[in-house]
């Protein structure tokens, strides 16, 4: 608790939170982001003319989905890769080493010659996404 507040937005809490392994529950849960608590009392401030309803025109999450609000899952943006919430991987403890610093590596070029070895759960392959 004393790093966090000692470092509060210096860029040092992602790196502690890597360290620390705090992203375990979001492998199994995903984690969606909420904002303030709208639908209490909130919505009653604006002008009942915004949709505000959950319908597919409307311009905030639903009140059947939570009673704060959910930045990333109105429902006009049924593509949005982030409408579930944000899942994590085993991968992302550990950034992949670049196909091109593997292949420099290596007296012939060859990725299975190189001196360099790619980080657990990422592919041998340049634009892969996480294994695991």
């Amino acid at each position: 608790r004393e790093r966090m507040n000692e470092l509060f937005s210096e860029g040092q809490r992602f790196a502690d939170l890597i360290r620390w392994r705090s992203f375990d529950r979001m492998i199994t849960t995903k984690w969606i982001p909420e904002g303030v608590n709208f639908w209490e009392s909130l919505y009653q401030l604006y002008d009942p003319d915004i949709k505000a309803d959950g319908t597919p025109d409307a311009v905030v999450s639903g009140k059947d989905q939570s009673k704060y609000l959910r930045p990333y899952s109105r429902n006009l943006e049924s593509s949005n890769e982030l409408r579930e919430g944000y899942n994590w991987h085993e991968a992302y403890y550990l950034y992949p080493i670049g196909i091109s610093d593997i292949l420099t590596a290596s007296a012939d070029r060859n990725l299975e010659n190189s001196n360099i070895y790619q980080n657990i759960n990422w592919p041998l392959k340049a634009g892969g996404h996480a294994e695991k």
